[in-house]
């Protein structure tokens, strides 16, 4: 019985000891697990830091709750809508690589760099988006890349419709069509030319006002297609336009509401109406000097005077048809004048005159004398220089302008007193008169 009560008694002892021993190394692990874990996530918090160092280990931050702000103002100026520091550095390892990641150097790449070629300071703004999307900016600031930052960060977040294009736009909007106030949008699509002309969008970047310009010197005299489809009817349409704004622009333009301008073998009349705007109000074919034009004609070489002068007056051989001008009949005395004392000048003498017997000329049926060599008159340096009917086998003439009959007709009813005529061997030299 004995026996059997110590033997009791040492199994409890036993038991004992394994319960207490149990508990010891339940707490043991359970205060080594705590240790590792605090140990894992010191770690794991270093080891986060040495990843992001290269991002925020020497930067000069302020604190805002657990939130860090780097740099973004240089030189006074805030970039804080355009920039942010850890974007750039991410969009930009190689740079970062290249000039280290203290944030006031990183900044200052942006500013005096970054700009400059385009790149990307910040999620919420893309230039090339800003600037596909504000063709009005385009106008001002061409390819001046940095102009487009700053506006966006000085006035543009503050627009609903400049804020909306800050990121999202793909496409160039409303691409210029016009060009010192003459529209080519008939014969001249960008999206089509530079598709055409890669090279041409290279040079110009993203001036697309450049690109038109490109076009309207390079392409659009020699009928360089432009556009997917166009008519000849277009280009008809865009050439008359840039004649009446070269027109407008003429000191000529300034004398008279009237000017008929002789541009290769073709003559077109021209009228200002009371808004101050020309209007085109007749074209036909004509012929001139045998020789072509001069600027510097004499007697006799058969060409035909460049140069804006006036219309002195009307004349004919037939009856007045009802023009507004000053009308001479011709009489079988009437001479336009070679001589020395009187060159140069309609006479009339019942003795015969050197120079033009009119009454000669079928050509003068209707006529308007040009007042060239007048003021002062030269001798020998031209006389007879008309405006007048063509002759029956041949367009060219000694020096004068021909048209068809019907056509001076037109003329003579449609111009007044005060009218002026402009001939060029093309409509760019319009400016020198």
């Amino acid at each position: 019985m004995r026996d059997l009560c110590e033997d009791k008694n040492w199994q409890g002892s036993v038991e004992r000891s394994v319960r207490i021993s149990t508990e010891r190394n339940v707490g043991i692990h359970a205060g080594m697990k705590l240790m590792i874990a605090v140990l894992f996530m010191f770690f794991a918090l270093a080891g986060c830091r040495c990843v992001f160092s290269p991002v925020i280990a020497s930067a000069a931050e302020t604190q805002s709750g657990s939130e860090k702000k780097y740099e973004t103002v240089y030189k006074g100026q805030d970039y804080s809508r355009v920039y942010d520091y850890r974007y750039y550095c991410k969009k930009y390892p190689s740079v970062i690589r290249k000039i280290g990641n203290s944030p006031k150097k990183v900044l200052k790449n942006f500013v005096t760099q970054g700009m400059k070629k385009g790149r990307r300071g910040c999620a919420s703004f893309k230039v090339r988006s800003y600037i596909y999307g504000n063709p009005d900016l385009r106008r001002k600031y061409g390819n001046n890349l940095k102009k487009y930052y700053l506006h966006y960060q000085n006035k543009g977040y503050k627009s609903r419709r400049r804020a909306a294009t800050a990121v999202k736009i793909k496409k160039m909007v409303s691409p210029a069509t016009k060009l010192d106030g003459i529209s080519y949008a008939k014969v001249y699509d960008y999206f089509y030319y530079t598709a055409m002309h890669p090279e041409v969008k290279k040079a110009c970047g993203y001036d697309d006002l450049a690109v038109l310009r490109h076009y309207v010197d390079h392409g659009f005299a020699q009928r360089v297609q432009a556009k997917e489809t166009v008519s000849e009817k277009a280009y008809a349409y865009v050439e008359k336009n840039i004649l009446r704004q070269r027109i407008s622009r003429t000191r000529t333009a300034e004398k008279t509401n009237q000017i008929i301008l002789v541009i290769d073998h073709t003559l077109t009349l021209w009228q200002k109406n009371a808004k101050g705007t020309w209007k085109q109000k007749l074209s036909a074919y004509c012929g001139y000097g045998k020789n072509g034009l001069s600027y510097d004609r004499y007697e006799g070489d058969n060409t035909t005077p460049i140069g804006a002068f006036p219309i002195l007056h009307a004349f004919g051989k037939a009856a007045n048809p009802g023009t507004l001008m000053d009308w001479k009949d011709i009489t079988p005395n009437s001479y336009w004048s070679g001589e020395y004392s009187t060159y140069n000048t309609w006479v009339e003498s019942p003795w015969r005159v050197s120079g033009e017997h009119l009454e000669d000329y079928y050509q003068y049926k209707y006529a308007m004398a040009i007042g060239f060599n007048r003021d002062p008159v030269v001798y020998k340096k031209g006389s007879a220089i008309f405006l007048h009917c063509k002759s029956y086998d041949h367009w060219y003439t000694g020096g004068c302008v021909s048209v068809e009959e019907e056509v001076m007709r037109k003329l003579l009813l449609k111009c007044s007193n005060g009218t002026w005529i402009i001939i060029v061997p093309n409509a760019s030299e319009l400016s020198s008169y």
